[in-house]
């Protein structure tokens, strides 16, 4: 934003210096050309043109600094802008831009407005100055060309200002007077109008930044209620499986207890069937002894039939041994063996000990140690 300083000069009389414009964005040799434009006549001039003249006015060297540091800066505002303009702008450069460039900005223009206020002021002190000076001095005695850094002290310890300056009687100059500061109040109106619509503009700026900002939330809240409202749908899933799993649980749970139930009736049946898989072995076993017992029954009674035989073929025997010689000598062997075999029984009654078994083996070892041949083969038997 280019600020324009408008500075007008009324002479003493009718006639007016031409206006020059300082631009905070034209060069030096512009402002060097609207200096040299702008310098009124000199004292000589005037008092040769008699009453309508032009006063020759040398600008200080305070303000001819001020001007030349607004230009650098106002230079340096231009090269920012310049590199602004890039279309291929990074994000590092444009918060550098925003974070370093804009502050130096808002200070520039912050420095041009306090500048331009002193300089409006001090011109005005200057004029008044002036005013006082020509009423108490006669025009021959006027003499601008010696303007230096004395009249900038005088006017720098000037204790007024346009603001608490009081209008002199009405007079003509007074009412020139009133025109310029009316022109330097317009100026001061048009820099501060300026000033605010930057304000605007930045809050404008801010603003958008807020709504995009602002924007930016509501999307993200919206994606996060989005999300919630999926959470809760899939809490809501996973509470129906849980209570789905909790009832097929208590199922499981109902189906073991009638499991171990019947796993329980299934050892009972199988112990039955143990107990009497054992009855029945016990029966097999007991038919087996009963026929063994049988079995030795039938055996004892042969053998006590054969016995019964032998006895009846012993005495048969007996009878006719006592009829031959020979049947003496055969008589008292057997009467040997009988006497052995006595021994021998009862040397194994007693290691076996009392019982019927016992009687039964004596028995046994006596049909045994029997001699059913006691005689022989001889032609008297048959008889």
């Amino acid at each position: 934003m280019a600020l324009a300083v408008s500075v007008h000069r009324q002479p003493q009389q009718s006639s007016r210096v031409r206006p020059c414009t300082y631009d905070t964005g034209m060069s030096m040799e512009k402002k060097s050309s609207c200096q040299s434009s702008s310098t009124p006549p000199t004292a000589e001039s005037k008092s040769s043109s008699a009453p309508a003249t032009t006063t020759t006015i040398t600008r200080p060297s305070w303000l001819l600094s001020t001007i030349a540091d607004l230009d650098e800066r106002m230079k340096a505002i231009e090269a920012i802008n310049s590199e602004e303009d890039s279309p291929e702008d990074t994000f590092a450069q444009r918060a550098e831009s925003y974070y370093r460039k804009r502050p130096q900005l808002l200070s520039l223009l912050q420095d041009l407005y306090n500048a331009y206020l002193s300089l409006s002021d001090r011109y005005l002190r200057g004029l008044v100055k002036r005013k006082r000076n020509r009423v108490k001095q006669s025009p021959s005695q006027l003499s601008f060309g010696g303007l230096s850094d004395q009249d900038d002290g005088e006017i720098d310890s000037e204790a007024e200002s346009t603001l608490s300056y009081q209008k002199p009687p009405s007079t003509p100059g007074s009412i020139k007077m009133s025109v310029d500061m009316l022109i330097a109040e317009l100026v001061m109106k048009n820099v501060e109008h300026d000033l605010l619509l930057h304000e605007v503009n930045m809050m404008e700026c801010r603003r958008g930044e807020s709504s995009r900002k602002m924007e930016l939330q509501e999307n993200l809240l919206e994606v996060l209620e989005s999300e919630r409202m999926i959470l809760l749908s899939q809490n809501s899933a996973l509470g129906y499986q849980v209570a789905a799993l909790v009832e097929e649980n208590r199922v499981l749970a109902t189906e073991s207890e009638l499991m171990k139930t019947r796993a329980e009736e299934l050892a009972r049946c199988v112990w039955k069937i143990r107990e009497e898989g054992c009855v029945g072995e016990l029966s097999s076993k007991i038919d087996e002894l009963q026929g063994r017992i049988f079995g030795l029954e039938e055996k004892n009674k042969e053998y006590f039939d054969e016995i019964v035989r032998k006895g009846m073929q012993f005495e048969w025997d007996t009878r006719h041994r006592e009829r031959s010689p020979l049947g003496c000598f055969e008589f008292e062997k057997w009467k040997l063996k009988r006497e052995r075999a006595a021994i021998r029984k009862s040397i194994e009654y007693k290691k076996a000990g009392a019982g019927k078994k016992k009687k039964v083996v004596k028995w046994w070892a006596k049909v045994k140690n029997m001699d059913i041949f006691k005689c022989g083969i001889s032609p008297t038997c048959g008889q």
